[in-house]
């Protein structure tokens, strides 16, 4: 690294952060697992606003419910119980 170089941390923004702690409640919530397994889920504000398989309509979906758009959105898929991704 360049002697002259200085590495800044910059803070998440209120948003960023929710949106963090969004997807990690629906990656580790048994309930999100169990209801929405194999499914692509859009979480805001600890409750699934959107699911299904079609990423495409997922998103436009969750973009229409929270006024958000897809870009500001958080996005995880829920591996089914059986699949080798189930225990990543």
């Amino acid at each position: 690294m360049n002697a002259n170089k200085v590495s800044r941390c910059v803070p998440m923004t209120h948003d960023e952060i929710q949106r963090s702690l969004d997807a990690d409640w629906a990656k580790s919530d048994p309930e999100v697992e169990r209801q929405f397994a194999g499914q692509w889920v859009v979480p805001f504000e600890r409750r699934i606003v959107a699911h299904g398989i079609d990423l495409a309509k997922v998103l436009q979906e969750a973009e229409r419910l929270t006024f958000l758009p897809q870009k500001r959105l958080v996005v995880c898929g829920v591996p089914l119980p059986d699949s080798w991704l189930a225990d990543a």
